[in-house]
This record gives C-alpha cells, sequence and structure tokens, in this order.
C-alpha cells in the first residue's frame, strides 16, 4: 500500500514538474517575444499618423475649403476655436509650444529610446520632436519652482557668506562660490559642460557606424538631449526617494548616470560595447581634467584681483 502510495506521488510530481515547466516555457516565450517587439519599436523611427481626408473645412480666417490640419491658403488650423476658459489654458501652454504631443513624446523617448530618438532627430525625424534646447529651459524652469517648493534642497546663501568669512583657505571659498554659481545658473551650467562634451565626443565619435564624421552642432543638440533625459531621471528618482532621501531634482547617482550615457551612446553612434564604454570613459576623463584646469584659473584670478595682499 505504501509502495503504490510512493509510485503514485513520484507520478504526480512529475506530472506537476512538467506541467509548470510547460507554463515557465510560454512565460519566457511571451516575454522574449515582448522583448522582441520592444526592440523593433526602439529601432523603428517614429512615423506621424496619415492625415484623415474624409471631410473638408471651411477656414475661418481665408474662407477657402480644404481637407487636413492647415489651411494651404493661409497657414491657419482647422481647430480654430471660439475663445473659452480651455482655449485660454491652450494659447498660455502654446507660448511654450507644449499644445501638441510632442514634448510628452519626447520625453518617453528619452526614456526608452534615447540614442535612437537623438539619432532619428539629428537624421531629420524633427517634426514629431520637442526642440531640445527649448526642452532644456522648460524643465530648468520646473525644477527652479519644485527648489522653491522645497527649500531644503536649496543652499543657504547666508549660511555660504558666514562659512566664507571664516578662516578658510582660497581653494575653498572659491570652491564655495563656484558650487553656488553652478546652483543658481543650472541651465548655464549645463549649456558650458555639455558643449565641451560636444567637442569632445566629435573627435572620440568621429568614425561612428550610424554618425558618422558628425559635427560638433550635431553632438551639441545630441548632449543637451541627454542632459534633458538625466534631468527627467533625477525629477524621477527625487521622486521615488523623497520620504527618506533628500537630494537635489537635477542630481543623479553617479553610477546610474555613466550607465545612461553608455547606453545613450551606443544607441547613439552603434559603436560595440567595448568602443563605446572606453570612448565614454576618456569623455569623462577629459571633461574632469577641463574643469580642473577651470577650477584652477579660478583660484589664480581670485588671488590676484580679489584676495588682499
Amino acid at each position: 500500500m505504501r509502495m503504490g502510495q510512493c509510485r503514485w506521488s513520484i507520478v504526480i510530481y512529475f506530472v506537476t514538474l512538467h506541467r509548470n515547466s510547460i507554463i515557465m516555457a510560454a512565460i519566457i516565450a511571451t516575454l522574449k517575444d515582448r522583448w522582441m517587439q520592444f526592440r523593433r519599436w526602439q529601432e523603428t523611427p517614429y512615423v506621424a499618423p496619415p492625415v484623415s481626408t474624409d471631410e473638408s473645412t471651411r477656414c475661418l480666417n481665408c474662407g477657402d475649403t480644404f481637407t487636413g490640419n492647415y489651411c494651404p491658403r493661409c497657414g491657419q488650423t482647422k481647430k480654430t476655436r471660439r475663445f473659452t476658459v480651455h482655449n485660454a489654458v491652450v494659447n498660455f501652454f502654446e507660448v511654450w509650444g507644449l499644445t501638441n504631443s510632442a514634448f510628452l513624446r519626447t520625453v518617453i523617448h528619452l526614456l526608452l529610446r534615447p540614442g535612437r530618438m537623438i539619432g532619428d532627430y539629428l537624421r531629420g525625424h524633427r517634426q514629431p520632436y520637442f526642440p531640445p534646447i527649448r526642452m532644456l529651459f522648460i524643465i530648468v524652469a520646473v525644477f527652479v519652482i519644485v527648489d522653491y517648493l522645497l527649500p531644503q534642497f536649496v543652499p543657504n546663501p547666508q549660511e555660504l557668506g558666514d562659512a566664507m568669512n571664516k578662516d578658510t583657505t582660497t581653494a575653498d571659498t572659491v570652491f564655495k562660490m563656484v558650487d553656488l554659481w553652478m546652483k543658481e545658473h543650472v541651465a548655464a551650467f549645463l549649456i558650458i559642460l555639455h558643449t565641451l562634451m560636444a567637442v569632445i565626443n566629435t573627435y572620440l565619435f568621429r568614425k561612428s557606424p550610424r554618425l558618422p564624421s558628425s559635427t560638433i552642432v550635431e553632438n551639441f543638440y545630441a548632449q543637451i538631449y541627454i542632459c534633458c533625459q538625466m534631468l527627467i531621471l533625477g525629477f524621477i528618482s527625487m521622486l521615488l526617494t523623497f520620504p527618506f532621501v533628500f537630494h537635489r531634482v537635477d542630481e543623479i547617482n553617479e553610477w546610474i548616470g555613466t550607465i545612461v550615457y553608455v547606453l545613450d551612446y551606443k544607441q547613439l553612434y552603434g559603436m560595440s560595447w567595448w568602443g563605446t564604454i572606453w570612448r565614454t570613459a576618456v569623455s569623462f576623463a577629459l571633461i574632469l581634467a577641463v574643469l580642473m584646469l577651470i577650477y584652477v584659473l579660478i583660484i589664480l584670478a581670485y588671488d590676484v584681483y580679489v584676495s588682499p595682499s
């Protein structure tokens, strides 16, 4: 009797194991299929939906009848409506260029296919995406508002001045001044930093398969988009760690930032993993050397023109 129960237990065990293996194989196959779909989506440039030609619209400005979204004679949109509260809000955001889906689409693509999106933009697919410099200033403006609402993230200039008045070295004083300037002029500092990175990357990635012989301006736009991506990731990180860890919204973990840069450059330039990693490391090292040189020059200038003799 016990022998029979043992055999049945063994049979049930292997049947259950076989069934579980089938279920796991199906799950793995589904995940693999989803991953391949995601990769195909990453590699495919955005294509705007076709314009409907079924209905015609009479232009309220010139009176012409047309099909599509804009009048071919005067250029006025077919969505012209009476002035309402909703229309006033739309007009307010239109000043910033936020009335279409380009901004949200750019944010999503910067998070999911950053290098591919930047490459598409540089190769001429510009209408679907938000302009990089305007996007940078809008994101920085949002972060300034967040920093104002969260004053514990912002350095106190009075405390900084008190600390500078104490017996400190010139290097410490200059470091605090530069740090305060960078926090008060985030957009200017980021543009200067990524301009330097654009110059360096133009020579490091000049033989890349996807962007051969790219110009400094093209790499500058690419770096501004990457800067926007880093700021968005910093904002997401702040939201996720807000109850436990306090940090500025324009800060992100160094290791995460390095990995993101490598992934972005891999998608953007199309080089091998090793080629992308060592070029990214060299780019960071050169940027650090340039910043240190600028820091030393500021210290020398401070000693000559500011410090008492």
